[in-house]
């Protein structure tokens, strides 16, 4: 398995206090300027391909 970067693991950190949540949720978890949210997407999806997230993590 493959490590996390930084912003992933700040992700990971949300879904690990949190439990499953959308994209949109997360952006409300930071401050502005907020991280676009297709950055967020597209974080997300890596999460997923190296297998840290699936389908019952997300919303």
């Amino acid at each position: 398995m493959k490590g996390l970067t930084a912003k992933e693991e700040e992700l990971m950190a949300f879904f690990w206090e949190k439990g499953p949540l959308f994209v949109k949720e997360i952006l409300t978890f930071y401050d502005d300027p907020k991280t676009h949210f297709n950055t967020l997407s597209t974080i997300v999806r890596g999460l997923e391909e190296k297998r840290y997230l699936n389908q019952i993590n997300l919303l």
